[in-house]
Formats: C-alpha cells, structure tokens, sequence
C-alpha cells in the first residue's frame, strides 16, 4: 500500500498559554508501527469483536469494548447498526469480512428490514483515558460512501476538506488506518457520512482495533517511588535541623 502520512494540528487554549498537538494519520501499517515506536509505546490493547455475540446494536447507546464504548445515531433515514461475520451479500467485495466478525454499519441488517435513508448514521468511539495511538481495518464496500473523520472533534480526513474518507486512491478491499496524537490522549473518533449515495449507504465495517495506552506503573513500582520521596524529604529534614541546631 502507498505510504500516506500526514499531520493535522489541533490548537488549545490552557489558561494564559497556547498548546499545540500534532494528529497523525495514516494508511500504512509499517509507518504507523514506527510511529508508536518512536513514541515509545506499543498496542497493548485489542478488540476483534470476537467474545460478542452477532446481532444489531440500539442507536444512541453506548457499546462497551475492550478499551473503549461505540454508539450510533441516525442522520438521515434508519440505518442498521450491528456486529457481524456474514452479511450474505453478493458481492465480492465485501467477502474480506464476511469471515470476519466485526462492527458494522449501512443500510442493509442481516437480522431483520433492510434500513432507509441516503446518508449513514454516524459512528463515535470513546476510548478510555491514556489512549496514546489506534488503529483499526476498515472496509467500505462502495467507494461512493464517503466519510469524514474526526479525532478529538478535529476533521483528519485524507486529502481536501470534504468527504475524503477513504482516501481517494483507495480500491475496495480490507484497509488500514492509524492515529497518533504525538503522546497526547486520543479521546474519541467518530466516522460522519458526508456525501449522499447513489440512494443506498452501502456496508461499512471496522475489525481488528489495536490501542496503545500509556505505561501505567506497577503497584511495586509507586510504592518504591513513595518510598524514596519520603526518604528524600527526611534527609532534607534532617539536614535542615541539624544546621538549625549548629547555628
């Protein structure tokens, strides 16, 4: 796959001061590997959906998974949101997930009416504090549902503003996507349908989610670091007396 990396910044205002983090995506799996690295982290948390069972989801309700919650809400018409492995369609491109289980989205529902509506619904991802980097495959069966994606409320879409998720050398297939937010928190994602379709929101699937949290220290390891503060601070203490008692 070609390489696509790039950065977006994202702008916020601390009290006085002016912090600027720097998004990055990309489309390439090895890029996104080294990109983590240089950050010193590595995916420590996955998700293939595989523990749950297949069946649709409720709109507007939040979804626990491993390391983070998903939801969905209408834009237009009734879409079907749902975790599946065969969605018994006849197309052959969507037959990389149709041995997969995964989350899902888009008109069709492989367990009961087909939804309604041009624009799909859209999709957010809350991940649990100390998300440094995500990743996730992705398959969009038809390259005229567009979406826009959004990282911490900021558009991180490939190309121009617009509708440019997939990137618009994107062929069908199963597809990567990764994110970094330059060691700061990753705190949601969320996939908006920005274009009208030719009348149907075509399946559109994520599987294989990887998370790289930050290092939480072991319980030993506080307890060590407390002990030689409070070590340290006695020393200083006693220090200080004993220049009190000499004076």
């Amino acid at each position: 796959m070609t390489k696509k990396f790039r950065s977006f910044l994202i702008t916020a205002s601390l009290a006085a001061a002016v912090v600027v983090q720097a998004v990055s995506t990309t489309d390439n799996q090895s890029s996104f590997s080294s990109e983590i690295a240089s950050l010193g982290l590595s995916t420590n948390i996955s998700e293939a959906f595989t523990t749950y069972s297949a069946g649709s989801l409720s709109k507007e309700t939040d979804y626990s998974f491993n390391g983070f919650t998903a939801s969905a809400v209408d834009t237009s018409g009734d879409m079907n949101f749902y975790i599946a492995n065969d969605l018994n369609i006849d197309s052959p491109f969507y037959a990389p997930f149709s041995s997969s289980q995964h989350l899902g989205w888009g008109e069709i529902n492989p367990f009961g009416p087909n939804g309604t509506g041009r624009r799909g619904p859209t999709i957010t991802l809350d991940f649990a504090p100390g998300t440094k980097a995500v990743s996730f495959d992705f398959l969009d069966t038809d390259k005229i549902d567009r979406y826009q994606i959004y990282v911490n409320g900021a558009n991180v879409s490939f190309g121009s503003a617009g509708d440019a998720f997939p990137p618009a050398s994107w062929s069908r297939g199963v597809s990567f996507f990764g994110v970094t937010n330059n060691g700061a928190d990753i705190n949601q994602v969320q996939f908006v349908h920005g274009r009208l379709s030719d009348g149907f929101v075509s399946p559109f699937g994520i599987d294989n989610v990887q998370i790289a949290n930050a290092a939480v220290p072991e319980p030993t390891t506080i307890v060590f670091l407390i002990g030689c503060i409070a070590l340290a601070i006695g020393i200083h203490q006693r220090r200080r007396n004993i220049g009190v008692e000499e004076a």
